[in-house]
């Protein structure tokens, strides 16, 4: 990890490489995450989307960015844990998850919803709603797994 005034030089004035290395450090601080989700550059947001240590508070802002990358970067992070969140009733983190979760099942890029109903289509705590509504969703690469 980056001592605290590295991180600091480089979210002032680094270039896009040094802030999407820090966005990708799973030992960056989270308010250090919090900053670069809301940078220009698109990979340094998708960066910070991947990031294990990125706080799930965050899901619900890169779940909507205007780009289908960062998009995409969450929802196979989001995938990769969802078989072991709780049910979105019993725990304020895993609803924040599950919230993102059935945003971007319902996001217009396939691949993304696609990723989505992959990941939730053997999950029983998975929300009722989240599930019916990609079972209703006309791209059989959507619907397929969970009606399957």
């Amino acid at each position: 990890m980056t001592g605290r005034g590295e991180v600091a030089r480089i979210l002032g004035e680094g270039p896009a490489e040094a802030r999407r290395s820090l966005a990708a450090d799973a030992a960056a601080p989270p308010e250090a995450l919090y900053y670069l989700m809301g940078d220009a550059d698109a990979g340094v947001r998708a960066a910070v989307a991947a990031n294990p240590a990125t706080p799930a508070q965050s899901f619900a802002v890169l779940a909507t960015d205007a780009e289908a990358t960062v998009r995409g970067a969450l929802a196979t992070r989001l995938a990769a844990i969802a078989p072991g969140l709780a049910a979105p009733q019993t725990d304020r983190l895993a609803h924040m998850a599950w919230t993102a979760l059935a945003r971007l099942a319902a996001d217009a890029v396939e691949e993304i919803a696609a990723t989505i109903a992959e990941a939730v289509k053997d999950i029983p705590a998975a929300p009722r709603d989240l599930v019916l509504g990609l079972a209703h969703d006309p791209r059989a690469t959507v619907a397929g797994p969970v009606l399957r």
